[in-house]
């Protein structure tokens, strides 16, 4: 499962791409869940050329009988002094999975959170204009 969600504000392009991926394996004497989660966020300013990239990405093994408790959080700012904008990015995922005495509850609760604020001030014709995208993503 993968989306694209981009916006373009006064030639500036702010693009999101992630993937989600999830196995399951089935053994003889348990069931070996596997999941591998990338996060790619990239910044283009299309005014100077520069580009401004950032790659997220977390791998981890859930084995059956045991409780993992996940909880990740990268905070991650660039600031350029080009019209001073301001770029930052968050994202939180959350994942457990819960062990049972008569059998094993597998429930996976992920939250995406993405946060893109950019301001811009324009010190030629004293305007401000000012951008904030939220994205929130549950499965």
């Amino acid at each position: 499962m993968s989306r694209l969600h981009y916006t373009t504000v006064y030639g500036t392009l702010y693009s999101l791409r992630y993937t989600l991926q999830s196995t399951a394996h089935s053994t003889v004497y348990g069931t070996l869940y596997s999941l591998r989660y990338t996060l790619q966020s990239t910044v283009h300013s299309t005014v100077y050329g520069t580009v401004y990239g950032t790659l997220c990405s977390l791998r981890y093994t859930l084995v059956s009988g045991t409780l993992y408790s996940l909880r990740y959080t990268l905070q991650s700012t660039v600031h350029t002094t080009v019209y001073g904008t301001l770029y930052s990015l968050r994202y939180t995922l959350q994942s457990t999975v819960h062990s049972t005495v008569y059998g094993t509850l597998y429930s996976l609760w992920y939250t995406l959170r993405y946060t893109l604020q950019s301001t811009v001030h324009s010190t030629v014709y004293g305007t401000l204009y000012s951008l904030r995208y939220t994205l929130h993503y549950t499965l």
